[in-house]
C-alpha cells in the first residue's frame, strides 16, 4: 500500500522473530539477510532498552504478562533483559514466548507475503 519495493517487504517481514529464524524466512521469500539481521537487531535492542519502561508506564506487573511482552518484541535480547526481573519473567515465560513466537511467524509470514 505505501509503494515499497518487494524486495525490502520481504527483508523486513520477518523482523519479529530472533535472528536466525529471520534469516531462514528471508531467504526462502527472495528478501535481503543482510537488512533483515538490522530489523532484527533493531527490534531486540529497542525493546530491551524501552520494553521495560512501556511496561511499567502501561502498568502491566504481573511476572507473566512481563515476560510474555518481551519475549514476544524483543527476541533474546529482550529474553536476557527480562531475567534480570526474575527467574518467572525471564526464565521461562519470556524464552517460551520467544520461542512460540517464532514458530508462529515461520509459518504465517510465507502465507502472508503470498496473499500479499
Amino acid at each position: 500500500m505505501l509503494g515499497f519495493d518487494q524486495w525490502l517487504i520481504h527483508s523486513v517481514a520477518a523482523k519479529s522473530v530472533t535472528t536466525p529464524v529471520a534469516l531462514g524466512i528471508t531467504e526462502s521469500a527472495g528478501g535481503n539477510s543482510s537488512i533483515a539481521a538490522v530489523f532484527v537487531m533493531i527490534a531486540g535492542i529497542s525493546g530491551a532498552m524501552f520494553g521495560p519502561f512501556i511496561l511499567q508506564l502501561c502498568r502491566i506487573k504481573h511476572p507473566v504478562a512481563r515476560g510474555l511482552g518481551i519475549g514476544t518484541a524483543s527476541h533474546a535480547i529482550g529474553t536476557a533483559k527480562a531475567l534480570e526481573s526474575g527467574q518467572l519473567e525471564g526464565g521461562a515465560v519470556s524464552a517460551l514466548a520467544m520461542t512460540i513466537s517464532a514458530v508462529i511467524v515461520s509459518f504465517l509470514v510465507p502465507i502472508f507475503l503470498v496473499l500479499f
